[in-house]
């Protein structure tokens, strides 16, 4: 709804006294400034009619009317000098405006009790308004609902056929204008209304939605809503820029809808803010209904509007699958903090409504309040780590600065791993605390089976599964959730807590990244401007209708993207085989450090005979000369073996170790430095990481925060250095790998990656161990815990598969029953039956007889119905590609089920139009590549660049695409030599 202005009558009481005291200088002043102004008028008139007559001002005849004008106006000037000189002198403080002079007045302060006043009277408006939109809506839907599928949603040919239904007893008819705005034309029209019809309906039963609950000046088409709706969806069209595009499309083509009195072109914005409003309610109206008559679960909804593979039925054999990951559930969360709202934006006094998406406040409420329970019967002081420090998410450290002027400071999300929304928290007045995510825990536990395993991926995931074990929340859910850290985000965090939380080197994860939500965000991003201003109610809903919108897409995208997770997987896995096989051919260091090995051991050996030989009595029967020469020999093969034994073993003594230490210390700060550049600098490597393109503006922030780093860091690498040579200095028979470099400069250091050597060697991993010293021994334990991921991910996927399949099988089932049920009950009552209809007697329908329910119930169930089959479709290549790829041998005949959903699917979907009879000769079909080819050649408009295989380019011919198929594998062998699968 618009924002509300409210009026408030300024001044106390001396002010207002004042006031009356000088009403008649007051007045005669306002007459005299009425009196000039309507002298300038006349002047204007008489110039306009000077040019349009063309006067000659030489001609006396000619101009006489306007001289004789400017005589008066100067005797009357004259008149006013001489009123103003005399009330000077008569004391009445009458001043000439020519010698007028400038005071400064004191703004005047409305007291307390006329902004109680003006308050109550503006909240009891709103309450009015509220009022009068919820009767029409309540008296809009069933209406909505009927006329929708008898004009297939406005696309069929009596789309603008009228509807209206009007008793003949009915005589209270009035006529009144009305502008109509279509897509093709706008006009100002005469619409009849009467009493037994609501404005508001009798305009939608011509097809458009009113712009006001209370008499309408202004409508909208329900085609214009639903092109709108999609240009929204997938453009961000704001609704200033879209009226003011839609009015210069439409006046040359059709009437110009003229202010009330005046000339200029209506603004059509704030009926056409309301309309949308109005337009999604209903929408979402109608899906509540269709949710509530097939009597679906809380899980069965998430299933049908967030992911399928996630929360859909699986009645596959899950023992062969392993425990590890049966039935698993992988959801991420992430705050965000650029959605934020002003506070004086859109002041009204209008109730929240939440969205299904969003948690309830009372929820998120009652959630703290538990938190806070929990702290106060356990004062266990929590103990800060490195991770806590590192994160202002997880410490809170936003202030009230940070969202200054603000009453909604951000949104806290939760999304499946195949970037679906399941649930979204608004943030009110705070940052990131910790009531935000656990709301959305416990909301998910409770919408799922009760010992379903869950795992969480948080950017501060090491963090809150620590703290639910030291509060002990949620105690009888807590065997079942796991928590890790974001695959991005670890990076930020300490070695020790990677090895606990990343999900690369933990069980059960897969290849989940968890940066679904940092996805969503990029998504949202367009939102972020316009919704800040406008009101509480109006962003929640937009956000939530935008997300909708999402959620549908990736559903459809949903099959191709597990094909396309399938085969990153299966490329990976192959990837590491050869991998494996080459270091098997080529492994020469190796050798070559085991060959001096055996030559040491067999030197020792040769040094303990020499030893033994100065032991024995025939030593003195020797010469000096060859007794000496036994003695260097041995003292030089002593030294050699202690020198080999160093570099090949890696041993020392105390002191090098604690020179070690101190630069390992000096590394270590080195490299947490590093990843605070390297996050700082991300957008400047991916400017399309955060959505929109980064601009000027954005790299000059960027660039300001990574200089700004640069004095500590230039003072951390001069403490590196100078550990650094100390250790150089000191045992110069050090072995030195590549890794070090020496003397460090800021400049370089600024250049490394994460995963540079400088940062991969002994040095820094404090050991002598193998994995610290050899990088091919690093990168062969990376690739087996990736190899491990990889066949979890194939389990995932399989069940995935099946989750989807079972869910697209089952909703089909449930839909066809009810819309069987319903014929069955309008047959029975046509022919005086009694029919059972306990399942529509929940459903409120305004005063619609059995018989029409039933009937709107049925239509609105075979138009989801036929979306349903049309989604069936699109997955059923996919679907069958994979389930012959990943499904274990025992659940392979459970693909019979879906050939018949297609079987059934086939014979509603409707087929191509054939060529008309009168068209001779065969008729060319469409070959869509030989145009992609022809006009990709030098017209290129730029967006090749940035569309990847992550978004929508590849949606269209996804099967196309994928170059899998050319080296196919053998599916046997793909799952049975999986042991996770056995």
């Amino acid at each position: 709804m618009p924002a509300e202005r409210i009026d408030i009558s300024s001044g106390d009481a001396y002010q207002r006294a004042r006031r009356r005291l000088y009403a008649e200088r007051n007045a005669a002043t306002l007459a005299r400034l009425n009196r000039r102004a309507a002298r300038d008028r006349e002047l204007e008139e008489i110039l306009e009619t000077a040019e349009q007559s063309v006067i000659n001002v030489f001609d006396p005849r000619e101009s006489e009317n306007l001289d004789h004008h400017h005589q008066q106006d100067n005797h009357q000037h004259q008149q006013d000098k001489h009123h103003h000189e005399a009330g000077n002198v008569g004391g009445q403080g009458g001043v000439d405006d020519d010698d007028a002079e400038w005071v400064t007045l004191e703004e005047d302060q409305p007291d307390e009790v006329d902004l109680a006043i003006a308050s109550e009277k503006a909240r009891r408006q709103q309450q009015a308004k509220e009022v009068n939109w919820k009767t029409l809506t309540a008296l809009l839907h069933p209406i909505y609902m009927k006329l929708r599928n008898a004009t297939q949603n406005w696309t069929a040919s009596n789309s603008y056929d009228t509807f209206t239904v009007c008793p003949e007893t009915c005589l209270r008819k009035k006529n009144r204008q009305v502008d109509l705005i279509d897509v093709h034309r706008q006009r100002r029209s005469i619409i009849q209304f009467c009493e037994c019809t609501k404005d508001g309906v009798r305009l939608l039963q011509h097809g458009y939605l009113a712009g006001s609950p209370v008499k309408p000046v202004t409508a909208f088409s329900l085609p214009l809503l639903i092109l709108h709706n999609c240009l929204w969806n997938n453009c961000n069209v704001n609704a200033l820029p879209f009226t003011n595009a839609l009015t210069q499309w439409l006046e040359p083509r059709s009437q110009r809808l003229r202010t009330k009195g005046g000339k200029h072109a209506r603004q059509l914005r704030k009926p056409f803010t309301a309309v949308v409003d109005l337009f999604r309610l209903l929408e979402d109206m109608t899906t509540e209904v269709v949710h509530s008559i097939l009597k679906l679960t809380n899980q069965q909804i998430l299933a049908w509007t967030s992911c399928p593979a996630c929360f859909g039925p699986s009645s596959l054999n899950s023992t062969q699958y392993s425990d590890l990951m049966k039935n698993r559930l992988e959801l991420c969360l992430d705050g965000n903090f650029q959605h934020r709202h002003q506070s004086k934006a859109g002041r009204n006094y209008q109730r929240i409504r939440t969205p299904r998406i969003f948690l309830k406040q009372s929820f998120v409420d009652r959630v703290s309040q538990e938190i806070v329970q929990a702290e106060t019967q356990d004062m266990t002081p929590e103990q800060t780590d490195r991770c806590t420090d590192a994160h202002k998410a997880a410490n809170d450290k936003r202030n009230e600065s940070t969202w200054k002027g603000c009453d909604d400071t951000g949104l806290m999300g939760c999304c499946c791993r195949h970037d679906t929304v399941v649930h979204l928290a608004n943030i009110f007045k705070s940052g990131e605390q910790r009531q935000f995510p656990m709301a959305l825990i416990k909301r998910v536990l409770a919408d799922i089976e009760p010992d379903r395993p869950v795992g969480f991926l948080y950017d501060i995931g090491c963090s809150m599964d620590k703290y639910i074990n030291i509060r002990r929340l949620i105690p009888q859910d807590r065997p079942r959730i796991k928590f890790a850290t974001l695959v991005f985000h670890a990076y930020a965090h300490n070695w020790a807590c990677q090895l606990d939380y990343h999900p690369r080197f933990n069980e059960s994860w897969g290849l989940s990244d968890g940066e679904g939500l940092e996805r969503l965000w990029s998504y949202l991003s367009p939102l972020v401007s316009p919704l800040r201003y406008a009101t509480r109610n109006h962003r929640l809903a937009a956000i939530a209708h935008r997300t909708k919108h999402h959620n549908e897409r990736s559903i459809v995208q949903l099959a191709y993207w597990m094909r396309r997770k399938f085969t990153r997987a299966l490329k990976r896995r192959q990837e590491w085989e050869a991998q494996r096989q080459f270091s098997q051919e080529h492994a020469t260091g190796e050798d070559d450090r085991r060959k001096r090995l055996v030559a040491l051991y067999k030197r020792q050996e040769t040094l303990d005979i020499l030893r033994a030989s100065l032991q024995d009595e025939s030593i003195f029967l020797l010469s000096p000369d060859w007794a000496r020469a036994v003695v260097a020999a041995i003292v030089d093969a002593a030294t050699f073996i202690q020198t080999e034994t160093v570099e090949l073993t890696r041993s020392g003594d105390l002191d090098e170790q604690k020179v070690r230490l101190l630069v390992w210390d000096a590394k270590s700060a080195l490299y947490a430095e590093a990843v605070y550049l390297q996050a700082e600098s991300q957008p400047l490597r991916d400017p399309h990481l955060m959505g929109s393109h980064l601009g000027t503006h954005g790299k000059e922030k960027v660039t300001r925060a990574i200089n700004a780093r640069d004095a500590s860091g230039k003072l951390l690498v001069e403490a590196f250095n100078r550990e650094y040579q100390i250790f150089k200095d000191n045992y110069t028979d050090a072995r030195f790998t590549h890794s070090h470099i020496h003397p460090l400069t800021y400049k370089e250091f600024k250049k490394f990656p994460l995963d540079h050597h400088f940062w991969n060697d002994e040095l820094y991993y404090h050991s002598t161990a193998p994995w610290s010293i050899d990088p091919d021994v690093r990168e062969g334990i990376n690739g087996v815990l990736l190899l491990q991921r990889i066949k979890e991910e194939f389990e995932l996927i399989a069940q995935e598969v099946a989750c989807s399949m079972g869910w697209a099988i089952a909703l089909h089932h449930d839909i066809c029953t009810i819309i069987t049920q319903a014929r069955s009950s309008i047959n029975l009552l046509n022919n005086n039956g009694t029919p059972d209809l306990t399942f529509i007697d929940y459903v409120q329908l305004g005063d619609f007889s059995p018989v029409e329910k039933l009937r709107v119930i049925g239509e609105e169930l075979q138009t989801r119905l036929l979306a349903h089959q049309t989604l069936v479709e699109e997955w059923s290549p996919d679907i069958e590609w994979l389930w012959n790829r990943c499904q274990p041998l025992e659940n392979r005949g459970r693909i019979s089920e879906w050939h018949a959903l297609m079987t059934e699917v086939q014979r509603h979907i409707p087929q191509e139009f054939p060529a008309p009879a009168e068209v001779e000769g065969a008729v060319e079909g469409i070959d869509d590549a030989l145009e992609a080819a022809v006009v990709d050649v030098g017209n290129n408009d730029g967006e090749d660049g940035w569309i990847s295989d992550e978004g929508e380019g590849n949606v269209n011919n996804n099967n196309d695409n994928l170059d899998d198929d050319k080296d196919d594998v053998d599916t046997n062998e793909l799952v049975q030599n999986d042991p996770n699968t056995q």
